[in-house]
């Protein structure tokens, strides 16, 4: 039994450790417009609004300049606690040409995949030195919801033919009670020969052995018995935890994947205020890429 127990927990356990890989559900992209100007002799970031800006999935804490690199804080809001956000950021010039920053140019202590409600910072290393000069900009930041589910595949399911093993655990749960019921049974039967033997008066040696007996059988019913009921109690936890997220992930996937194709791009005009006044901006999402 203690190998059919641990053979059981190692298989749920690594059943567990496989289902951790997230895939995006939905993007969006929010822009926000900034200059580079020069300040007390320095270059540095202007851009107006309100003081943090607040963009679909993420709040603009600062956007600013340190030395040569270009720092953008944020914190998350708006996340369904079971789903992550991972950030991105883009570059596009008054020409209207897009400049991709790799990873290799990102701060390395950056925090890519993020939970509400924690704060992180996007560094982008020698911003001024390889791209940013004097004039208008605009910050594309991608804002992708990323979960356990992929909307590419199939619907997420519980089939009959994944629920066997639980039902086996479950069957072999069962016989292991019933086997304790039985040496239960036979342990009653012992200390009943125990006691007829010295209520008739007969052999010591013939008591002792069905007292002995009875111990065993006793222990032997302890062990199926409580053994029996634990297999049955882990696999019915199981069971419905494996049950419960699956039904997670099915919401996910009727959320955010079902849809795409009636949603797969939406644009929202966006009206972004500098100093001068105005300027007109969009916004683009993406669902179930």
């Amino acid at each position: 039994m203690k190998y059919i127990l641990t053979f059981y927990f190692g298989l749920i356990s690594c059943s567990s450790a496989f289902s951790q890989s997230l895939f995006t559900l939905q993007e969006v992209v929010d822009s926000l417009p900034f200059q580079v100007i020069v300040q007390s002799g320095k270059l540095a970031i202007s851009f107006a609004g309100p003081e943090h800006r607040k963009l679909r999935y993420l709040t603009v804490d600062n956007l600013y300049l340190s030395d040569a690199d270009l720092l953008l804080e944020y914190h998350p809001h708006g996340i369904p606690k079971t789903l992550e956000l991972q950030p991105l950021i883009e570059l596009r010039e008054a020409s209207g040409r897009l400049i991709q920053i790799g990873q290799s140019s990102l701060s390395s202590d950056q925090a890519l995949s993020v939970k509400t409600p924690v704060a992180g910072r996007i560094v982008w290393l020698d911003a001024t030195e390889t791209a940013l000069e004097l004039g208008a900009y605009t910050l594309l930041i991608h804002q992708r919801l990323r979960g356990a589910v992929e909307c590419a595949g199939k619907r997420p399911e519980f089939s009959i033919k994944q629920q066997l093993p639980y039902y086996g655990v479950a069957a072999a749960g069962l016989v292991f009670s019933g086997l304790g019921l039985i040496f239960n049974a036979q342990k009653k039967d012992s200390y009943n020969n125990y006691r007829n033997v010295w209520a008739n008066e007969g052999q010591k040696t013939d008591a002792d052995g069905y007292l002995a007996d009875a111990k065993n059988l006793e222990k032997r019913a302890e062990v199926f018995m409580y053994g029996g009921l634990a297999v049955l109690g882990a696999n019915a936890g199981f069971y419905t935890w494996r049950r419960i997220r699956v039904r997670h992930r099915q919401h996910l996937y009727d959320t955010y994947c079902t849809s795409q194709t009636k949603t797969s791009l939406k644009i929202e005009p966006v009206l972004d205020w500098w100093r001068n006044g105005p300027v007109a901006g969009v916004r683009i999402g993406i669902n179930g890429k």
